[in-house]
């Protein structure tokens, strides 16, 4: 009986375990890909929001530079024209008293 194996309750034991620990490896290198992955989106986000702030604040720089130096005309030359505000219709009248 050189060919027949007799399986035993360890060997099994011993074959389940393994399987357990494979799938523990495998989850355990999804999770940190998983990981990985959020932390390249939140870096990509900030870097994207990054150059955004710079390019703001350069175009504002160059703005006010701009209105520095030819003050009353915008950056595309147009003249700057201020509308003042008059005072409401009913405001500035004085009442007039019944009698």
């Amino acid at each position: 009986m050189r060919g027949q194996r007799v399986s035993n309750g360890a060997s099994e034991r011993g074959s389940i375990i393994v399987a357990l620990l494979l799938v523990m490896c495998l989850s355990a290198v999804v999770m940190s890909s998983l990981m990985i992955s959020t932390v390249e989106y939140e870096l990509s986000a900030n870097t994207l929001r990054e150059a955004q702030a710079f390019a703001f604040s350069d175009s504002g720089i160059e703005y006010g530079l701009h209105m520095l130096r030819e003050p009353g005309v915008d950056a595309n030359g147009d003249p700057i024209v201020v509308k003042h505000r008059r005072p409401a219709a009913g405001r500035r009248r004085h009442r007039q008293h019944r009698r």
